[in-house]
């Protein structure tokens, strides 16, 4: 081979290889939690807490108030706590309980019989199998029962990927 086709050759091989390694770097969307969207604000229940929690949901949710007084334990789901929205150390309580695990929500009917509970408030890890997601996004398997903000506007899906990712990321007490 000559060297004006080794040349060639080189400018060849150099230009694919540059391409390859441009192409490797796009497509990431630049978040930490591995998405490919940017968060509205950090995915922590402190951040949750001040942003959705107290100015949007602690109206109903909070002692005294129709949200915690409909979500007291019933005989149905004894493991189960009122939704208490007021505080981070409430919230975390009644969403993911002191083991971490996840509460058990009230709402029943979500099965054939109008006594099977709907899940887990919030199952750490899975948020397409926490409740509080599919009464944010208006995907609520059980019946008769309203979207969440009740009577308010609905969470943006921003909003609701930050608490997405937050539950995706362990639920932590954050």
């Amino acid at each position: 081979m000559d060297r004006t086709n080794r040349n060639g050759m080189r400018k060849a091989v150099f230009g694919i290889f540059t391409a390859a390694i441009l192409m490797s770097g796009c497509g990431g969307g630049g978040s930490d939690s591995g998405g490919t969207t940017a968060l509205l604000f950090p995915a922590t229940l402190t951040d949750i807490q001040t942003n959705i929690f107290s100015p949007k949901c602690m109206s109903c949710h909070q002692p005294g108030q129709e949200g915690v007084v409909n979500t007291q334990p019933t005989v149905a789901v004894p493991d189960s706590v009122p939704l208490d929205l007021s505080t981070k150390a409430a919230a975390y309580d009644s969403l993911v309980g002191p083991d971490g695990m996840g509460r058990k929500s009230v709402q029943s009917r979500c099965g054939v019989n109008d006594d099977q509970h709907c899940g887990l408030r919030v199952a750490p890890g899975d948020p397409d199998s926490s409740y509080i997601i599919h009464k944010f996004e208006n995907t609520d398997i059980s019946f008769a029962t309203d979207p969440m903000p009740r009577n308010a506007t609905p969470l943006s899906q921003d909003e609701i990927n930050v608490i997405r990712q937050w539950i995706q990321d362990g639920a932590l007490n954050n």
